[in-house]
């Protein structure tokens, strides 16, 4: 495979940012009444509500302004990022840039993979397929192509995005070892660890985790959007424990009243 670079000037897109919105809990105080079936119940209940309601929007991943030169190259080169989060997040799009902002020229296969263990796609912890042309709507205020996805939980750790680029010279991304990636953003909690590449040549294997590594930022061509989150079946937990708690009280109560 090879790599070209090509200039093109679009429109600058403001700077990229967000924020995360969290709840701060109190600890409970470990006395005699807190571990009475009642009290317990009702942190419990109070815990599990607010631990929920932590979740917040964050958003896209990595973000950049469209100005400058795209890198392109091909055949059926994969490329991507390998990343850290710090806290739990859900993953709910996959897409890929949109260089030009006219539509893009192929289809891209999209994944995010474990950075350990199987790359291969059927491993792959979440992915997609974004059509070529402009059926996949950007998100708003980028040239990023998303497509919902089937919302998935990342716990903290490493983890590996990539997308396929099938054609030569077909669809670009960004490569800031050959050109400048200006106004490049970080969402909240995500830390880029180094860009990854693989596959390559007309008679490369089925698209898999790019797990080559080179110096300096990028690829970026795919990306995807995320909002901070506790998983669904604590929260479920949680509030089962409490009602539990509530029920024995009130059987106890019933019981010393007869």
């Amino acid at each position: 495979f090879f790599f070209s670079s090509r200039r093109r000037h679009t429109r600058s897109l403001c700077d990229w940012s967000s924020d995360v919105c969290s709840s701060d809990l109190k600890s409970a105080m470990f006395t005699r009444e807190a571990f009475r079936p009642r009290a317990l119940g009702r942190s419990v209940l109070t815990l599990a509500l607010a631990t929920t309601a932590a979740t917040a929007q964050a958003g896209l991943a990595v973000n950049f302004a469209n100005t400058g030169q795209v890198v392109a190259s091909g055949p059926n080169i994969d490329v991507g990022w390998k990343f850290t989060i710090s806290s739990a997040i859900t993953v709910d799009q996959l897409g890929v840039w949109d260089a030009f902002g006219d539509g893009l020229g192929e289809t891209h296969p999209v994944a995010i993979w474990s950075a350990t263990g199987d790359g291969s796609l059927a491993s792959a912890l979440v992915s997609t397929t974004i059509s070529s042309g402009t059926v996949v709507p950007f998100s708003p205020g980028t040239q990023f192509r998303m497509a919902n996805v089937t919302p998935t939980f990342l716990a903290p750790g490493d983890y590996v995005i990539g997308a396929r680029f099938p054609g030569i010279q077909v669809d670009g991304f960004k490569d800031s070892s050959s050109v400048s990636i200006d106004s490049l953003t970080f969402g909240s909690g995500i830390t880029f660890d180094q860009k990854r590449f693989g596959g390559g040549g007309p008679n490369s294997g089925p698209f898999a985790r790019p797990d080559s590594t080179g110096a300096g930022n990028g690829l970026f061509g795919p990306n995807f959007s995320y909002s901070a989150a506790v998983p669904e079946a604590s929260s479920v937990a949680l509030a089962a424990f409490g009602f539990a708690g509530l029920a024995a009280w009130t059987r106890r109560r019933r019981r010393s009243q007869a």
